[in-house]
């Protein structure tokens, strides 16, 4: 089946399945963002600030080691953020933490347990390796497997096959496939269209089940593509403590090799992802 025809059926899916909804202050934002080059600082914070718990969870997010440099300064306020992250670090994050407050009455816990602990562990793997910055492999992380979530919202079924892929990532994309004429990923990059995320973020969404990692020609995508693929080895093992299977085992250790990691960065992570 075409690719083309893949993206129609996901289309499909999407259409019938509830929305998460982009909050009014994350859209003041993108306008603010779109009218001027370097927005005022105060009045990203006033538009922040307008959503009280947004306003909070950034803040905590902001004070990840992952998101800071070799110079950690804790974080306080809004304007403390935007003062050491910069404008469009805090928009990718904004955008985060948006998904995850529209998640929480969602359903389907572990889903969204996964995607959160993916997202934090690319966050962490982004510090040691440089790949992106750590807000937007939080980003990245956290909106990898949205099309799970949504396929999930429409067929309660697809959860066990989500499952499934903890151990077995490639050939369960597989069945996927046959199942629904459609992947997780594809339902994701719609959901990202709608959310305006960077475009190499939507290309690693559609490839993070790719076997192959040598078949990816763009070496930025190719290096994304590894870092979601480690995150999420690293999640099943450590988190969810899924059999250890040959297709699990392979994909740590090509995205290890592509991240170009050492076996003691790689346990530095494993003791990081809890």
């Amino acid at each position: 089946m075409e690719l083309k025809d893949q993206l129609v059926q996901a289309r499909v899916l999407l259409n019938k399945t509830e929305k998460i909804s982009i909050p009014r202050e994350v859209l003041k934002l993108r306008q603010l963002l779109a009218e001027q080059e370097f927005p005022n600082a105060q009045e990203m914070a006033h538009i922040i600030g307008q959503n009280a718990i947004l306003a909070g969870e950034i803040v905590q997010a902001a004070n990840l080691p992952s998101m800071h440099g070799k110079n950690y300064r804790v974080i306080h306020t809004i304007h403390d953020a935007i003062d050491i992250l910069g404008v469009r670090r805090l928009r990718n994050l904004v955008t985060a933490i948006s998904l995850k407050l529209g998640l929480e009455n969602f359903g389907h816990k572990q889903l969204i347990k996964h995607s959160i602990k993916v997202a934090e562990a690319c966050a962490e793997i982004a510090k040691m390796t440089g790949v992106t910055t750590g807000d937007g492999a939080y980003l990245l992380g956290l909106f990898h497997n949205i099309g799970a979530i949504m396929m999930t919202k429409l067929d309660p079924n697809y959860e066990n096959i989500f499952a499934k892929s903890l151990s077995s990532p490639f050939s369960t994309n597989q069945a996927e496939l046959d199942t629904y004429r459609t992947s997780h990923g594809l339902v994701g990059v719609l959901v990202a269209d709608e959310w305006e995320l960077d475009t190499p973020f939507k290309k690693t969404m559609i490839l993070h089940h790719e076997p192959n990692l040598d078949s990816i020609r763009n070496p930025e995508l190719k290096q994304l593509v590894a870092l979601i693929q480690l995150a999420n080895g690293l999640v099943s093992e450590q988190v969810f403590q899924v059999y250890m299977t040959p297709e699990l085992k392979e994909m740590i250790e090509r995205s290890q090799q592509v991240l170009n990691l050492s076996d003691d960065q790689l346990n530095e992570l494993r003791k990081a992802i809890t």
